[in-house]
């Protein structure tokens, strides 16, 4: 166990484990190498194996987003990478951000893909070490804002227009159900418009 170990005119504590008469130091979040020096019992030491921890992530600007994707989350915290060499990655649940952008060892942002996921982890991986957010990110349900026509014959077969957003990508697999039938066929247009073939029904 050490006394204090100097990064530069920053003192951050630590860990430090005799090894083969060097120390190891593991500072989570931390890709400060130099200079530093440490004291131990009043002992100075200048040889050192540097074990950088996970990135840390104190704060995330939002945490909810249009399913289309494209939102820009910043992400605060430290260890994201002393360059944009170190190339740290977000995912969103089980996908990767469409980009990633590297800011400082503080602050990385993200681009979000689409998705439908109502609840997500959020990772930060740089260096081979990943941390998952203490917060988790949302894409927005779908809603209805218009449906045309209104009405049709009880036998089914009309062909609804309905628009509204978050109605997600091609391969999202949307459905429509109409009281608690569900449309014979659904095609997707967009984001933000579908096409729904009624079923028979009656009310």
């Amino acid at each position: 166990t050490m006394d204090s170990a100097v990064c530069g005119s920053a003192i951050k504590a630590g860990l430090m484990h005799p090894n083969g008469g060097q120390l190891t130091l593991k500072f989570a979040g931390s890709s400060e190498i130099s200079p530093l020096t440490a004291l131990q019992g009043g002992r100075k030491f200048s040889s050192f194996v540097f074990v950088l921890g996970a990135p840390v992530i104190a704060s995330i600007s939002t945490l909810h987003g249009p399913a289309i994707g494209g939102t820009t989350l910043t992400l605060k915290g430290m260890g994201f990478g002393v360059t944009a060499a170190d190339d740290p990655v977000v995912r969103i649940g089980a996908t990767t951000c469409a980009k990633t952008t590297w800011v400082s060892d503080t602050v990385v942002t993200c681009v979000t893909s689409p998705g439908l996921a109502p609840s997500a982890t959020i990772v930060v991986t740089a260096r081979g070490e990943s941390t998952v957010a203490p917060s988790r990110f949302r894409y927005d349900g779908p809603v209805v804002q218009s449906v045309t026509p209104a009405n049709g014959p009880r036998a089914g077969g009309s062909v609804l227009t309905i628009h509204g957003k978050n109605f997600g990508g091609h391969d999202d697999d949307a459905s429509v159900q109409i009281g608690s039938s569900p449309c014979t066929s659904v095609s997707w247009l967009s984001d933000t418009s579908l096409v729904c073939t009624a079923p028979p029904g009656v009310g």
